[in-house]
Parts: C-alpha cells; sequence; structure tokens
C-alpha cells in the first residue's frame, strides 16, 4: 500500500501506478498558476520514483529561489 499526503488530505493506493496517477491531478491548479514545474517523468519502478522526487526537489529549488 502506498499513502499519500499533503496538507489537505490523505490518500492510500493498492498500486505504485495509481498513485502516481493520483498525484498527478493534486497539483493542477499551481501549474495553472506557474507555480511549479510540470511533472513529467515516466515512473516504472520504486527506483524511477525516488530518481523523478530527487530531480524534481531540485527543479523546485530553483524556481522558488
Amino acid at each position: 500500500m502506498i499513502t499519500l499526503t499533503d496538507d489537505k488530505r490523505t490518500e492510500c493506493f493498492q498500486s505504485l501506478t495509481e498513485a502516481v496517477e493520483a498525484a498527478k491531478t493534486w497539483y493542477p491548479a499551481a501549474l495553472a498558476l506557474r507555480i511549479v514545474p510540470k511533472w513529467e517523468y515516466k515512473i516504472e519502478s520504486f527506483n524511477d520514483l525516488f530518481g523523478a522526487i530527487e530531480d524534481y526537489k531540485a527543479c523546485l529549488a530553483q524556481v522558488l529561489r
């Protein structure tokens, strides 16, 4: 089971695919405002997920500076 959480909600998913797809829908308002960079990673394994998260954190740091 995979649990996603943010300030407003917590949801549990049975697979990585479900969790990734759900996470994509959590941030459309921020993307519309161009506050955060677009998430465009192909996730097929936990290693892919961890690598994408690290890369995305670096992108966010650049945007938020």
